[in-house]
């Protein structure tokens, strides 16, 4: 089903008395809302009731929403041999790009070089295709320098993106999805004296 029907589809099993589990601190305000709403108005269509007018159990308590931690998020730390083999497998191919990565980043900046954070973004990747297995990044790569570093799911375009040298603060948040696993790392550096 489309994402987009989560809301209508929990108002409906809430409207017909369902109790839906959430994860009160994982699930949006918007779904949980709708469920609470939805339970409170009742089925359409018909008169309520005096047995449907809501009679709080309890500060908190809900009509429609039984709050759980889902099992599926347990479920998923569990890994068996190959997934686990498959995950340092990963790491290590990653490592081989960023190691090369930032060395290579190292001996720019000393040379006097100044660099895009587009230009660090491209390196980056194509260290990252030079892996067995590689695939995709794992996300755009957040390549910010000093102030650009800061702004959430920031990415970097040519003509508009700032430079780096040895005075810049520069942050990196990038992963690499290989055909054994997938990876997601931040390094946060400065090559000159700050």
């Amino acid at each position: 089903r489309p994402y987009e029907q989560l809301v209508a589809d929990v108002k409906a099993k809430a409207a017909g008395k369902a109790r839906i589990a959430m994860d009160t601190t994982k699930v949006s305000y918007a779904v949980y809302q709708a469920a609470e709403e939805a339970a409170a108005a009742g089925p359409r269509g018909r008169k309520r009731s005096a047995a449907d007018a809501v009679v709080p159990a309890a500060a908190g308590a809900s009509k429609a929403v039984v709050d759980l931690v889902s099992p599926i998020v347990a479920a998923k730390a569990i890994k068996n041999a190959a997934e686990l083999e498959g995950m340092r497998q990963a790491h290590l191919r990653d490592a081989v790009a960023i190691c090369g990565f930032l060395k290579w980043l190292e001996d720019k900046i000393a040379s006097g070089a100044t660099l895009t954070e587009v230009e660090v973004d491209l390196e980056l990747t194509g260290r990252r295709r030079q892996q067995q297995g590689f695939v995709e990044t794992s996300f755009p790569t957040i390549a910010g320098a000093n102030g650009n570093g800061a702004i959430i799911h920031y990415r970097a375009q040519e003509g508009s993106c700032k430079t780096v040298d040895a005075n810049t603060l520069l942050l990196i948040d990038s992963g690499g999805q290989y055909d054994c696993g997938t990876t997601d790392i931040t390094r946060t550096m400065h090559f000159g004296s700050p």
